[in-house]
């Protein structure tokens, strides 16, 4: 009896620890992701508007000596060559910008932002797409991000693999929490078959996940096959980094 007991004890122990090596895993290529996502952006910068900054700075001194030794009307025309310029920046500094935070979180708030892209990505996807915001209390903006990109994430799933008819989006953000619910119709899952996928480099899922720890917060799953899935996220409006 006691080796058999022994033996259950060295089994549970062991696939905790296969567990937590797995876990482990996960969050080195999410980490890994997200550091060769900072050095292309990085790159992105110095290639771009980096560069092209440089370039109008040199143009604004050829208008600085055109007006000085021409006149005003000789200095116009290159002055709206570097308007044009400065144009061109300005759009490309937005597009990286709009990678960091999505410029409609700005524009319309965490609800609007999540309702605009649930009526895209229904005409997108071709799949009835329900949204039901509540906020009480605006989140920090991280947290906004972090539930945005979530939101986009499991959408961009759903649209993969779930072959779902209908989405339900569920957001209450008030003082103390901020939850989001994601609920479709589709083929679902055998949750427990998702970390093979890590071997195959999908990691989705615990991308998602991480994202609400580092929050600081929790993300749950529930599907089973035929029965669809639900994923519910649960952050605190103050961002706590867990990587920190």
């Amino acid at each position: 009896m006691l080796f058999v007991l022994l033996t259950a004890r060295m089994t549970g122990l062991a696939g905790q620890a296969a567990r937590q090596q797995e876990r482990e895993r996960a969050i080195s290529k999410v980490l890994e992701a997200t550091q060769q996502e900072r050095i292309r952006l990085a790159a992105d910068l110095h290639d771009g508007p980096v560069q092209e900054l440089t370039a109008l700075s040199y143009g604004l001194e050829r208008v600085d000596r055109r007006l000085q030794t021409q006149g005003p009307d000789a200095a116009l025309e290159l002055l709206g060559e570097q308007k044009n310029h400065l144009v061109g920046v300005t759009r490309t500094l937005r597009s990286l910008l709009s990678e960091l935070r999505p410029s409609a979180l700005d524009e319309h708030g965490l609800a609007g932002a999540l309702k605009l892209y649930g009526d895209a990505f229904a005409k997108q996807a071709d799949v009835n797409v329900m949204v039901d915001a509540q906020v009480d209390h605006r989140p920090a903006p991280e947290v906004e991000t972090i539930i945005y990109r979530i939101t986009q994430e499991a959408l961009t799933n759903i649209a993969k693999h779930a072959r779902a008819k209908h989405v339900r989006i569920e957001l209450t953000a008030e003082e103390d929490s901020v939850d989001l619910t994601i609920r479709d119709d589709g083929v679902g899952f055998d949750p427990a078959q998702a970390a093979r996928l890590l071997n195959d480099g999908h990691f989705g899922l615990v991308g998602r996940r991480e994202r609400a720890e580092m929050g600081g917060g929790r993300l749950d799953l529930d599907s089973r096959p035929g029965h669809g899935t639900t994923i519910s996220v649960a952050i605190p409006p103050r961002f706590v980094s867990s990587f920190a």
